[in-house]
């Protein structure tokens, strides 16, 4: 018998394990990069999201999403944090920003003061505008005077400044929509 002809039983041990000595398939390298890919995808995901379709403007909620939240004036708390809109108004075409057609410059004075303990992180990342169509519009980034400037905010103190927002001049029931970190929304009618 020739050893080609050898039986896999009658097969020398060297010939039979030596997969055995090769390296794992699974090494660090690997697991490093699968989770890298893993987490770019995952952030292209909740980027996407958060941006929505169409430069700003995402297509969430439903029709009718309006929760009967808070109006113009009063105060709403989201943690240790109290939002307060101050007032509403149409910014006149390229004031500030120059709106695309069809749209306008919505500015929302806000005011965020903190009644807890510790200093707390204030952003306006968190907020957009959500029509009664259940769209949401995020805001407009414009450096101006008194426009609104995301910061820590120590105990007992308050933030204010105006944040713009790019709407369908169609469009005239709106809320501002305040999403805090661990999913508490709270909602204040602009109309």
């Amino acid at each position: 018998m020739s050893v080609r002809e050898r039986s896999p039983d009658t097969a020398s041990p060297r010939r039979r394990f030596r997969h055995a000595n090769r390296r794992p398939i699974v090494t660090g390298r690997l697991v490093a990069i699968v989770s890298a890919v893993t987490l770019g995808v995952l952030v292209v995901l909740v980027l996407g999201g958060a941006l929505g379709p169409g430069g700003g403007v995402s297509e969430e909620g439903s029709p009718g999403a309006f929760d009967g939240g808070a109006s113009v004036g009063a105060p709403v708390r989201v943690g240790n944090v109290t939002y307060r809109v101050l007032s509403v108004r149409d910014i006149p075409d390229g004031e500030l920003a120059r709106p695309a057609a069809g749209n306008r410059i919505l500015a929302v004075e806000m005011e965020a003061v903190n009644e807890g303990g510790e200093p707390a992180h204030v952003s306006s990342f968190d907020w957009s505008l959500r029509d009664g169509k259940g769209r949401q519009y995020d805001e407009v980034a414009v450096e101006a005077p008194g426009l609104w400037r995301d910061g820590d905010v120590p105990p007992d103190g308050r933030l204010r400044g105006e944040v713009l927002y790019e709407v369908p001049v169609a469009v005239t029931e709106l809320e501002l929509v305040i999403k805090a970190v661990f999913g508490e929304t709270v909602s204040i009618s602009l109309t």
